[in-house]
């Protein structure tokens, strides 16, 4: 997941509470959250990383703070995770779509609305670890199902989310306006 933990905005503790049982139903599994700590609201990440580390998960989740190769990070990734609790738009989801990462998210309105009402991504019930479990057993588990998504957001983000395309929507705006 890419989102920094300096709000509430984000909701990386539910993920962290799904990762226990993840962890053992796939040994191989290991999680990577990217965001910073705020010095001012550090709870945020400490109740995060507490949670793994008072549950044993600490080898296999990984805390790497801020970075500017975002890019690389998602290129080596295999699914895209992200939980909200409230979004304006979702910008890192939709950069996973268009490097073709099979996507779970949340059922905010926002993040349903940048994955064609859900089309293009695993949907698991806001705060429920026990659906986000179930939503990437569901990934990790259907291969068809994970190529499926990955093909539909790719498409469905290059189709709406370019640049190309912002700047053909804004000149026929203009246009419309003149």
């Amino acid at each position: 997941m890419i989102g920094n933990f300096y709000n509430d905005g984000r909701d990386q503790l539910t993920i962290c509470k799904a990762l226990p049982e993840l962890f053992k139903k796939y040994p191989y599994l290991h999680f990577v959250f990217v965001g910073g700590r705020s010095p001012r609201f550090p709870q945020y990440y400490d109740n995060c990383y507490n949670y793994c580390k008072e549950n044993s998960i600490l080898t296999k989740t990984h805390f790497v703070g801020n970075r500017s190769d975002i890019n690389n990070i998602l290129h080596s990734l295999d699914v895209y995770v992200y939980s909200s609790n409230h979004d304006s738009f979702g910008i890192s989801v939709i950069e996973a779509m268009i490097v073709g990462l099979p996507i779970i998210i949340n059922d905010l309105s926002s993040l349903l609305e940048i994955t064609n009402e859900g089309k293009c991504a695993q949907v698991f019930k806001t705060k429920d670890e026990k659906s986000l479990f179930a939503a990437i057993s569901q990934i990790l588990d259907c291969v068809k199902e994970r190529e499926n998504i990955s093909k539909a957001g790719q498409k469905w983000a290059l189709d709406n989310f370019t640049i190309d395309k912002y700047i053909k929507n804004l000149q026929l705006l203009y246009k419309s306006l003149l």
